[in-house]
């Protein structure tokens, strides 16, 4: 998954992300018999900005295969991309990310990297399968502000591999770091040019763009406006 931030040219976003998906931008523990031996070919979402509204694209083709000319002429601040590799729940239009609900009154949109055992019973009428859903909807529905919802809910989970999240609203992006094995594979990184931050599971190769590892246990918070950074450990 990749998000940008500010403005930056969205095709060389796009770009990133296929080269990604189909596994051949960075060595990590499961690609260890080489590049492109681990594809995330199970479906694709985008999420973004327009008129401070989220519109939201996806498919369950195969992303590096797809026709993605939509995607590449968006134009908006915010870019949320995801391209899904199955674990909890089939291929289908139900269990594509990013899935999109309110709080308060503010529309969150949200995508995931990773695999939670811990799947939760929700209030929510879900849309699919998947343990990210349930995951989002948990955080949603969790007393108290976003923020705190997004650590409690956190902390609380005890059977994962990695939890590594996108939770975007139209003002402001909340990021989660956190993972038990394989830190190469679910780690992300961060990366900042003049004009744009960019989240992304692997750091790739953009111009202008300095990237830096986050530690695990991380909680990030961007600002929309003013690209504002803060990084927490909890």
């Amino acid at each position: 998954m990749i998000a940008k931030i500010g403005d930056y040219p969205t095709s060389e976003i796009v770009n990133a992300i296929i080269l990604m998906s189909k596994d051949q931008n960075m060595s990590h523990e499961y690609n260890e018999n080489g590049l492109g031996t681990w594809l995330h070919d199970s479906g694709w979402s985008a999420a973004w900005l327009s008129n401070n509204e989220w519109r939201r694209m996806s498919s369950v083709n195969k992303l590096y295969l797809d026709n993605l000319e939509n995607i590449h002429a968006v134009s908006s601040p915010i870019l949320s991309l995801h391209a899904r590799k199955a674990t909890y729940g089939d291929v289908s239009e139900e269990n594509l990310h990013h899935f999109v609900n309110e709080k308060d009154g503010v529309t969150w949109t949200f995508c995931h990297n990773g695999h939670v055992h811990d799947i939760y019973q929700v209030n929510a009428k879900v849309r699919g399968s998947t343990d990210s859903e349930r995951l989002f909807h948990r955080i949603l529905e969790h007393s108290g502000s976003v923020k705190e919802s997004f650590i409690t809910v956190l902390k609380s989970l005890k059977e994962y591999r990695g939890v590594n999240t996108l939770l975007h609203s139209p003002s402001e992006t909340f990021v989660s770091v956190l993972f038990k094995e394989k830190p190469e594979y679910y780690g992300l990184s961060i990366g900042r040019s003049d004009k744009a931050i960019i989240i992304s599971s692997e750091a790739v190769n953009l111009q202008n763009v300095l990237w830096e590892r986050v530690p695990n246990r991380s909680i990030i918070h961007i600002d929309h406006n003013t690209l504002g950074i803060t990084i927490e450990s909890f």
